[in-house]
């Protein structure tokens, strides 16, 4: 499932004031996923809970970085989607 962490029944000045670990954290809680990741390059103010499901992408080459891409595949082994 993709989605994002902002929907328009959503008060907009909550979402920016909060930080972006807890923006997905709510996200995660209202969908319900059986399994879910997260790639952000915001690694700041995650809640530890959420870690292991968490992928900081680089700042500028986002998953284009070789070691966010391995991140990402080895993540992906786990969760049983990676060919």
């Amino acid at each position: 499932m993709i989605g994002a962490t902002f929907h328009s029944q959503m008060y907009e000045q909550l979402s920016v004031d909060m930080p972006r670990g807890m923006q997905v954290w709510l996200d995660v809680v209202r969908r319900n996923p059986c399994d879910w990741l997260a790639l952000d390059d915001d690694f700041l103010n995650w809640p530890a809970w959420c870690t292991d499901n968490f992928i900081q992408t680089h700042e500028h080459e986002g998953i284009g970085d070789p070691v966010v891409l391995v991140k990402i595949e080895e993540k992906l082994a786990t969760l049983g989607v990676a060919e």
